[in-house]
């Protein structure tokens, strides 16, 4: 088993398959919520400020604040679900040829085993995306989700993870063909 990254970044695969969602076996998922709940501590606190000094109408804004709070958080547990890739061979065949494509491509591989493959994709502006890659009997899962930057999570990716998910799907294809 390649090793590059620490421990957390081990995916449970018998959990992520049964939830259908992406799961690791030792992860701090609390980072993910903390764009959430500051927008919601600071937003309050600037509502409350707000109420007192000019007397605007507390509750527009604060249905506002917690839209946008409940959006977030819809969209973190979206970005951890898996996409299923039915093949026409054993799902563990195509670990190599994904495995190469992906180096190719500019993805830098965190884990690489029999079951999984995990990639980083550092961005100069943003954080970056992770794909994981599950392989199971004649199954392959996919999941692209954003790395947590340095100011945390933001889960709001405006259609570049659909794009990477795509482009996964159209090499697997390929390589199936």
């Amino acid at each position: 088993m390649l090793k590059i990254n620490s421990v957390d970044k081990k995916i449970d695969l018998e959990k992520s398959l049964a939830q259908s969602k992406l799961r690791f076996t030792h992860s701090n998922s609390l980072i993910k919520y903390t764009l959430p709940i500051t927008l919601f501590i600071i937003g309050t606190l600037f509502l409350i400020g707000l109420y007192y000094a000019y007397n605007l109408p507390f509750l527009i804004v604060f249905i506002s604040i917690m839209i946008i709070c409940i959006l977030s958080i819809a969209t973190i547990f979206k970005n951890e679900k898996l996409f299923e890739i039915t093949v026409s061979k054993p799902a563990f065949e195509f670990k190599k040829d994904i495995e190469t494509k992906i180096d190719g491509l500019g993805w830098k591989i965190v884990w690489a085993n029999n079951e999984y493959i995990t990639a980083n994709k550092y961005g100069k502006i943003v954080a970056g995306s992770q794909i994981s890659i599950l392989f199971y009997k004649k199954s392959i899962f996919v999941n692209v989700q954003n790395l947590n930057g340095f100011r945390g999570y933001f889960p709001f990716s405006f259609g570049t993870n659909k794009k990477i998910r795509k482009m996964i799907v159209m090499m697997i294809g390929q390589i199936d063909t």
